[in-house]
């Protein structure tokens, strides 16, 4: 299991001076409560990881986006980040619709997906763009508050709308 840490506050002269101008602009944006934008890193190391974000809450649905450096994939990471996500955004809000869509062919990211509790739901034709603008399939996953069967998402993040999703270093058995 990955210890990571997912936050925004995240500067230091380490990173790579693209990712470290990447983060500073995040970070630095007039993000509102309908845009959260996280980096994910290596609690132990400081090494950047990837990012996390939380589009929404619209209303009763918000919509989440991941990304994981190569060398990161395969650790746990993006699992840990995705839980801590859903998990702070259900005891913060009262959304009720979480989904998130990954292309159709990255079956890695779509079993991040499963193992936080969001179910496949559908296939959405010529949802995105790829980098040379041709349409592409997508995969939609979605987790329901209260409906989910088997559902990891649980209400472990300590309350306060302007608390973010953190982990001190908990591991959790996979």
């Amino acid at each position: 299991s990955a210890c990571v840490c997912v936050c925004c506050f995240f500067l230091s002269g380490r990173l790579p001076s693209s990712l470290f101008a990447w983060i500073s602009d995040v970070c630095s944006a007039d993000l509102t409560q309908e845009e959260r934008s996280f980096a994910i890193f290596d609690a132990a190391t400081g090494e950047l990881l990837g990012s996390i974000a939380r589009h929404g809450p619209f209303g009763h649905r918000a919509t989440f986006g991941y990304w994981l450096v190569p060398q990161a994939r395969g650790r746990g990471a993006a699992t840990r980040a995705l839980r801590l996500i859903t998990d702070w955004t259900i005891a913060t809000t009262e959304v009720i619709r979480l989904d998130l869509f990954t292309e159709v062919q990255n079956d890695a990211s779509g079993r991040v997906a499963t193992r936080v509790g969001f179910v496949r739901e559908a296939v959405r034709r010529a949802w995105d763009l790829d980098r040379e603008d041709r349409p592409i399939d997508v995969l939609y996953y979605v987790l329901v508050r209260g409906l989910a069967t088997g559902c990891k998402v649980r209400s472990a993040v300590h309350h306060g709308p302007a608390s973010a999703p953190h982990d001190h270093g908990a591991r959790r058995p996979q």
